[in-house]
């Protein structure tokens, strides 16, 4: 992976608000390779049957990156003068004729597209309608034959698919937040669809689509992706089925395919790169596999975890693997001291999110008001409220829990929620003359049958971890939370 894509993959892993498993596993760490793939598998077909290999031109143009070498410069000096349209044109029917002969027209050109498109997507950059449309005719025209093509093909169709749904659901919820602004309906657009609704019809239109291309092999026979000789392009497949399943929200497919993706991960990985490590983490974190957490923490290296939580700092809307990696050690780590907390973590698994209307927190003495850190004011004795950041939500996207903490200090807490219960921790260094201060956040959490409220409790305290005063622990003082919520459609787009 070039370095520049590797950045790009470590920025990912430590901005995914939540639900990262399948933005950080698969969506982003593949658009590139499978694009590799298709343009590797192309040219060693043409290898084996004896003809030239793929041009630089060609493969650069499936890669969405240009033309290349002689040829490519030959394209610049002769279309100096013409339209980038004429232009576009050009690569295109060079990329085309130059693919090898077994494969399909109609695959050749939804390869070329869909790889563009992909590219495109990858940088944040809108897929307009009317290509959205063309894209979706060709996919319909192709539906009868898309089992029959390479390996590499059917990925990528599967990422478009995956990314467009993506795209559609934070159009929704821009759009549904914005009509709330406006004291608008509550539906996304005509015809009284709400946000819910609208989602399951691009379930339908991409993510079952992306599913069956994936899952079926020439015959409509289950695909068994054992079968496939290529170990790399059936990590790749395995990886963006997993991808498809948490888009799905199936925990049934999300825990088989989890399973079948990590057991060759395992067997080789003190060789795997560090973003194939951290993209484990954040995959198993969101799986509810602390235990795995703890594993896959132990091979990154101090500053690798520490960059992660930098981020989160600075951003409190991501998610903190570090702290969860903190939290997991707790949990299922050697000498865990709390391992009967979330007995049941791994089921039950939720894709919701809450916008928090208020937040109020209770000290049971003057003493625990004086020392609680984080929350100003406090009245002993009595619930008091906690200013939110704007937009704070309670986000749950499969066994991961995410809140921004309420009041001055937006701490990011980061945790794992089974059902009604829900584990979050957060911590911050302060760094003063003579030594550091680590202020730690605990919230253990209980959501109430309405659904409406969460109780619980809140653990906070600070340690000196440097200096004279190294190891000690400063004060500890414990609180009662109350979390008043509902359900936010618009912000749902968060937890996919």
């Amino acid at each position: 992976m070039e370095r520049a894509q590797v950045y790009k993959v470590a920025a990912l892993v430590s901005g995914v608000a939540v639900g990262s498993a399948a933005l950080a596993y698969g969506w982003y760490r593949y658009c590139a390779s499978s694009r590799d793939a298709a343009c590797a598998e192309l040219q060693n077909d043409k290898a084996q049957s004896g003809e030239l290999a793929v041009s630089r031109a060609a493969r650069a143009a499936v890669a969405g990156k240009g033309s290349g070498g002689d040829n490519g410069h030959k394209i610049g000096r002769k279309t100096s003068r013409r339209s980038a349209g004429a232009v576009k044109q050009e690569e295109k029917e060079a990329l085309v004729s130059d693919l090898p002969k077994g494969m399909s027209s109609l695959e050749k050109i939804l390869l070329k597209d869909l790889a563009e498109c992909v590219e495109q997507l990858g940088k944040e950059e809108r897929i307009d309608e009317k290509t959205e449309r063309s894209n979706l005719k060709r996919m319909q025209r192709a539906e009868a034959s898309i089992h029959t093509y390479s390996p590499a093909t059917r990925v990528l169709v599967a990422q478009y698919c995956l990314m467009m749904f993506q795209q559609h659901a934070k159009t929704l919820g821009e759009r549904q937040m914005q009509l709330e602004r406006e004291s608008a309906a509550t539906s996304p657009g005509a015809g009284g669809i709400g946000v819910p609704e609208a989602l399951e019809s691009f379930r339908a239109t991409y993510l079952e689509s992306a599913w069956d291309i994936l899952d079926k092999l020439n015959n409509g026979k289950s695909q068994s992706l054992e079968l496939l000789e290529d170990d790399d392009m059936r990590g790749k497949l395995c990886a963006t089925q997993l991808d498809v399943a948490f888009m799905l929200q199936d925990e049934v497919k999300i825990h088989t395919l989890y399973d079948k993706a990590t057991k060759p991960l395992f067997a080789s990985i003190r060789q795997a790169s560090k973003t194939t490590i951290m993209m484990a983490l954040v995959t198993a974190a969101s799986c509810g596999v602390p235990e795995n957490v703890v594993r896959f923490g132990k091979l990154l290296k101090n500053g690798e975890l520490e960059g992660v939580h930098a981020g989160a700092l600075e951003d409190p809307t991501r998610v903190d693997y570090a702290a969860l990696h903190s939290l997991a050690n707790q949990l299922r780590g050697p000498g865990a001291s709390s391992p009967s907390v979330l007995p049941e973590l791994g089921k039950d698994l939720e894709w919701k999110a809450y916008r928090v209307l208020s937040a109020r927190f209770r000290a049971s003495s003057a003493e625990m008001a004086a020392g609680a850190i984080l929350r100003p004011n406090l009245v002993p004795n009595k619930l008091t409220d906690m200013s939110l950041q704007p937009g704070t939500c309670l986000l749950r996207s499969g066994a991961v829990v995410h809140l921004v903490n309420p009041g001055p200090i937006p701490l990011p807490l980061s945790g794992f929620a089974s059902g009604p219960d829900a584990l979050l921790f957060g911590y911050v260094d302060i760094a003063q003359t003579q030594e550091v201060l680590r202020v730690t956040n605990s919230l253990t959490m209980k959501r109430a049958p309405s659904g409406k409220v969460w109780v619980g409790k809140e653990l906070c305290s600070m340690v000196a971890i440097a200096g004279p005063r190294a190891g000690h622990k400063l004060c500890t003082v414990v609180l009662d939370v109350e979390l008043r919520v509902e359900e936010d459609p618009s912000s749902l787009w968060r937890t996919l």
